[in-house]
């Protein structure tokens, strides 16, 4: 069994200083992280990180700030989401899906308010998609709702009546319980012609 002279769980901010603090005095030290990547809640949740991150494109978009602060900028915001891709392709680092501006997930609803995320957006998102060329995308599973029933059958081109559009919520929360996961959209199609 190895022995240590510090172990320190968590490595947020304080735990990786106090790691390191004491591995330079010569102590052995394990550091233990549940999280893939070190850096605790504000890396790999986006804690106070996402509302600065939040409030910073919210003055970029031009929500009436610029007149207060006078400052004009050339921020291409819409072009942070392609950078954070590249980015992760050359260092190999996964970004947590609902990480702000470039998550992959950041616009993608199961449940909760998803037909006010396509009817109106600005009542649920605190900086509007188009801001951060991000999709807009419904997901079903377990928790999905008549509206995202019938906005995905929208998106495939499926006309159904509400009676469909019931049986069809029912099946996908049974699938989507039954495997755990997602239904994808090919299952969606199989189960409304089902």
């Amino acid at each position: 069994m190895d022995r240590y002279d510090l172990i320190v769980i968590g490595a947020g901010p304080a735990g990786e200083k106090g790691a390191a603090q004491a591995a330079y005095f010569g102590k052995r030290v394990a550091l233990v992280e549940r999280e893939p990547h070190p850096g605790g809640a504000g890396i790999n949740t986006g804690t106070v990180p996402s509302k600065t991150l939040r409030e910073t494109a919210l003055y970029f978009s031009g929500l009436g700030q610029r007149g207060l602060y006078g400052v004009e900028t050339k921020l291409r915001l819409e072009r942070v989401r392609a950078f954070a891709h590249r980015l992760r392709e050359l260092s190999g680092y996964d970004l947590e899906p609902f990480k702000p501006l470039f998550g992959e997930n950041l616009f993608t609803r199961e449940s909760g308010a998803v037909a006010a995320q396509f009817h109106d957006p600005q009542a649920i998102e605190p900086y509007s998609s188009d801001l951060v060329a991000a999709p807009r995308r419904i997901v079903l599973g377990k928790k999905s709702g008549v509206d995202s029933i019938r906005i995905k059958a929208q998106e495939l081109g499926l006309d159904l009546s509400e009676d469909d559009e019931r049986r069809l919520l029912a099946a996908v929360k049974e699938r989507g319980a039954e495997k755990r996961g997602l239904v994808t959209d090919e299952e969606f199609l199989e189960l409304a012609r089902g």
